[in-house]
């Protein structure tokens, strides 16, 4: 099963988890290997970031297989100077589709939404 790269299987329904096999079934290697390797060019030290005066929500998934995101969340607060960083420590990389995520209650919390 392909999406094991992107999901803690055990935290995501069996509706969710076929979802995301179709859909990534749906993407040729090819795409897939480019997009990735448009990650390894992007260069975001470049770019400035200190400049954003706007609140900044960074959620990261600590058993993320596919890219360091807790590292690259890390990085990125350190760069906004009005970041938030929230990590979800047992979560993967598409931790939105988990049932124990909630992200309203995630911006509610860090004071995004009333």
């Amino acid at each position: 099963m392909a999406s094991t790269i992107l999901i803690e299987s055990h935290r995501v329904t069996q509706r969710d988890r076929a979802a995301l096999e179709k859909a990534m079934n749906a993407v040729p290697a090819a795409t897939a290997a480019w997009r990735m390797a448009l990650l390894s060019r992007f260069d975001v030290e470049r770019l400035p970031l200190e400049r954003v005066n706007h609140p900044v929500l960074l959620i990261a998934g600590g058993h993320d297989r596919l890219l360091p995101s807790t590292r690259e969340a890390k990085r990125l607060q350190s760069r906004f100077p009005y970041a938030q960083l929230m990590l979800l420590p047992q979560s993967g990389h598409a931790c939105l589709l988990e049932t124990e995520t909630n992200l309203q209650k995630i911006l509610r919390q860090h004071g995004f939404l009333p």
